[in-house]
């Protein structure tokens, strides 16, 4: 199974398994969960990741109707990091492409070369060099 789809299964599960958790509680299983799918991730580069897009995304985590699109937004950035993109389906904004760059080019002598050519691959097509 794909890292992404552990995260998205995680958070659907969210209503049953934690029905009484706190907006506060929300955003650290998703934290943990985001975390957990990028461990071989410089964790510097996880918190910067996780931080930028869940605010972006932040109202759709605390309602239970909203957390499949939730779950599919942050799970676009795991699929970025795995190495398994949907280029077709790029929900992501030129400003947000900037940012990836910035984070990978602080980042990258940490990190996988296979992942950081990957990434900026992506980023050279999107035009955010």
């Amino acid at each position: 199974m794909y890292g992404s789809e552990r995260f998205r299964r995680r958070m659907l599960k969210l209503p049953t398994s934690h029905p009484d958790a706190t907006p506060q509680q929300r955003i650290d299983q998703a934290r943990s969960g985001f975390a957990a799918c990028l461990s071989g991730f410089p964790a510097g580069l996880v918190d910067d990741v996780f931080e930028y897009f869940h605010d972006k995304n932040a109202p759709l985590l605390q309602a239970d109707g909203t957390l499949p699109e939730y779950s599919e937004r942050m799970g676009a950035m795991l699929d970025l990091f795995l190495l398994d993109y949907d280029v077709n389906g790029d929900p992501l904004t030129h400003e947000d492409w900037q940012f990836v760059r910035e984070t990978v080019d602080a980042f990258a002598v940490d990190m996988d070369m296979d992942v950081v050519n990957y990434i900026m691959v992506l980023i050279v097509e999107k035009g955010a060099l």
